[in-house]
């Protein structure tokens, strides 16, 4: 059974490259080949029954489990980590995972991003309007929940990079860290307490849930 840290990394992210779980620095040949797990029902399952809140931190894109299909053809096509042909296989497997949020005994799902990702043009204006109004609606879930960083903040810890804690049913906790090219699961007490840190702090500088709906709601309408 994947543990709590390889469900997050396999689930919550959603940037461009594919993932490595084992933190090894990925090749050119792992580039053009590589792909994340596929997302089988009992994989979807899996995240279900273990991972039993999920915290994501996102700076530069939208969490992955909240993107529509346009937002995330486009991020995965916008870096040029993936190869074009193997890019629609990708967008297959990220827009099943998020299978995992509409179970019927779904994770808790709360995600802080920054107000930048909501101003920057992914894919076009009618993507962007499309993809906030998405997630202003998923939010109206009560298992999902979003909180924006407004620009007015400075320096905070999610600039540091994206992140994911995944707690799981019996109370394990492990962490995932992102960057282009490669990820790593987290499970040291020390590396978990110092990620617990930095959520709260994040946390403490993003707007209440529906503030950050009515933000988003705002600066959809101007993208159209």
């Amino acid at each position: 059974m994947a543990t709590a840290g390889q469900e997050s990394a396999s689930f919550a992210g959603g940037g461009s490259h594919p993932a490595s779980a084992s933190g090894r620095p990925r090749t050119d040949a792992d580039r053009r080949v590589a792909a994340p797990p596929p997302a089988t029902p009992s994989s979807a399952t899996t995240l279900g029954r273990v991972t039993g809140q999920i915290q994501g931190v996102e700076s530069t894109v939208l969490p992955g489990l909240l993107q529509t299909e346009a937002y995330a053809r486009a991020v995965l096509g916008g870096a040029g980590l993936i190869p074009p042909s193997e890019i629609e296989r990708h967008l297959t497997v990220r827009l099943n995972r998020q299978g995992v949020l509409k179970r019927d005994d779904p994770p808790q799902f709360t995600a802080v991003i920054d107000e930048a990702i909501l101003r920057r043009p992914v894919g076009g204006r009618a993507t962007m309007r499309e993809q906030l109004l998405a997630v202003v609606a998923a939010c109206a879930e009560p298992h999902i929940r979003v909180h924006v960083v407004p620009s007015a903040v400075g320096a905070y810890a999610g600039l540091n990079g994206p992140f994911v804690i995944a707690h799981s049913h019996d109370h394990r906790v492990a962490g995932y860290l992102d960057n282009q090219l490669q990820g790593q699961v987290a499970s040291d007490p020390d590396d978990i307490a110092a990620m617990m840190a930095a959520w709260e702090n994040v946390r403490g500088e993003a707007l209440s849930h529906w503030q950050s709906v009515d933000l988003m709601t705002e600066v959809a309408e101007t993208w159209s």
